[in-house]
């Protein structure tokens, strides 16, 4: 009896643990959550559940995309970290100078009277600031005219250079005089092209400073090269005398053959040669401590007439300029250009009237400025010229300059009337102290470097 009782325990047991085994699974298949009614349960469609083998399958497949996609990105997550670090490190550190700068320039600015503001416009030759002719050294006449007017450049002629000893000792001076009275340094600049375009190259003076050739042969030779290996030449002798600028290169796209003002001193008629030329000599000059000055905007290849005479034009219209003389204008705008001259042709078809170009708004402020996003100083060419003095009163002309959106006045036949005119103006609210202030802060920039 007890036998029978034990076995009997035993497979009442057994069939216990059998449904405590199998229910739970049975049970899973046929879930229902507790949210979802019955009802519900049985009009959904149920979704195949894989058989273990399937899900395992499925399951490696997917660890194994999930593993590779991370080993993959893992590298490329670890590389871009550090160098988006850097750079933001970068672009905050040169964020961080830009204000440094510019502080320092709001600094000097405010340090400037009005009349010292409007005398960093000009760029003279030192017979005019002196009054004299043949000027080659920083004497008392010219300390006293720069103590009362001093004048943000000067330009030297062959007059002005006798010799290498002379001029270094003149360019010095000059430096210390513009530090001492208004805590700037000043431009000195030659026309140093090359070619038949020189102040120093070819000379006897000079006779071991290598002969520049023209432009014109360095853009025959389509090599970069050899206008880099011309422009350090050039740069090296420039730099050793005391100068800290060249007014060069020529960027004008020589397009009209009758052209006779530009002629060889330009690289050639194809836009982006004069561009790839001119940039390489730009920044040579550059890398050797001379700012280059680029010329003439917005390029004066296509004119018949000479401005130094009288008045020129061209007949381009602005497609005409922006499909040919505006591209090597726009590649040194687009490299850092520091300063460009601008010309003193007329463009009919483009501004609407016979204005010349270096009075012109359109030109200077809506087309340099606003359509090719130049920030950096805008000088006239020499306001002595023909197309100029010809057509206009010395007052007339540098005021309007001025307002068309020039910050630097190269050369008026009389500099002190020019600069009186220009203080009137300013005296009288026709060029606002806004207007002021932000030539003069360009200039200052670029003499910061």
């Amino acid at each position: 009896m007890k036998n029978k009782l034990a076995v009997l325990l035993v497979l009442l047991l057994v069939l216990s643990l059998t449904a405590c085994h199998v229910g739970p699974l049975n049970r899973s298949e046929e879930y229902v959550p507790p949210e979802s009614s019955a009802e519900e349960s049985v009009t959904e469609t149920p979704t195949p559940t894989p058989t273990p083998e399937e899900s395992s399958e499925e399951s490696v497949e997917e660890l194994s995309v999930e593993e590779s996609s991370e080993e993959e990105s893992a590298p490329e997550s670890e590389a871009e970290g550090p160098a988006v670090i850097a750079a933001e490190t970068v672009d905050n550190a040169e964020q961080t100078a830009l204000e440094e700068k510019e502080k320092e320039v709001d600094a000097i600015l405010a340090d400037l009277s009005t009349e010292e503001k409007i005398a960093q416009l000009f760029f003279v030759t030192p017979d005019a600031l002196a009054r004299r002719t043949d000027v080659t050294q920083v004497g008392d006449t010219v300390k006293s005219a720069f103590q009362t007017t001093p004048v943000g450049g000067l330009i030297f002629f062959k007059n002005n250079i006798t010799g290498k000893s002379q001029i270094r000792q003149m360019t010095g001076d000059a430096q210390k005089m513009s530090e001492r009275r208004v805590g700037l340094p000043i431009f000195l600049s030659v026309d140093e092209e090359g070619g038949e375009v020189t102040r120093i190259s070819g000379r006897d003076e000079f006779s071991d400073i290598p002969e520049i050739p023209s432009m014109r042969e360095v853009g025959e030779s389509g090599s970069e090269t050899y206008a880099r290996e011309v422009a350090s030449q050039m740069a090296v002798y420039l730099a050793d005398l005391g100068f800290n600028m060249d007014f060069a290169p020529v960027l004008d796209v020589l397009t009209n053959p009758a052209n006779t003002v530009i002629g060889s001193r330009s690289f050639g008629n194809d836009p982006n040669l004069v561009a790839r030329m001119g940039l390489a000599v730009a920044d040579e000059l550059s890398a050797k401590g001379i700012i280059p000055c680029f010329k003439h905007f917005p390029g004066h290849g296509n004119t018949t007439a000479d401005t130094h005479d009288g008045y020129a034009y061209t007949g381009k219209d602005l497609q005409g300029l922006t499909d040919c003389e505006l591209i090597p204008f726009t590649a040194a705008i687009e490299n850092g250009a520091k300063m460009i001259m601008v010309g003193h042709f007329s463009l009919p078809n483009v501004t609407g009237d016979n204005t010349p170009a270096s009075m012109s708004q359109t030109i200077m402020t809506e087309i340099a400025r606003n359509r090719l996003g130049f920030n950096g100083i805008l000088i006239t060419d020499a306001l002595n010229m023909g197309a100029i003095v010809g057509s206009y009163g010395e007052d007339e002309a540098a005021v309007q300059c001025i307002l068309a959106g020039a910050d630097m006045l190269l050369m008026p036949s009389d500099f002190y009337g020019a600069y009186r005119a220009v203080w009137a103006a300013v005296n009288d609210g026709t060029i606002t102290e806004e207007r002021l202030d932000a030539s003069v802060k360009r200039i200052i920039r670029v003499k910061l470097g």
